[in-house]
């Protein structure tokens, strides 16, 4: 059973929400979304967002202007 955390996080110039994968570290996030996004490793871009509730979030996604992004969370 996958951990997740649901975050929204509110910037100056943009704003996320939305469910992360909670995992170890960033390597198996990025690992975690290879495997459950179609795509290709060579076009995945990974971010980190900001942080929620102790954890770090990033996003991924393989092209800026589509609405197909998946999020990870981190322990800080």
């Amino acid at each position: 059973m996958k951990h997740t955390l649901n975050f929204s996080i509110v910037g100056q110039h943009e704003n996320h929400s939305g469910e992360a994968i909670i995992v170890g570290d960033k390597n198996e996030g990025t690992i975690e979304i290879l495997n459950n996004m179609p795509g290709s490793m060579d076009n995945l871009k990974t971010r980190m967002i900001g942080n929620f509730d102790g954890y770090d979030i990033y996003e991924n996604y393989y092209d800026s202007g589509s609405n197909d992004y998946a999020y990870f969370a981190v322990k800080q």
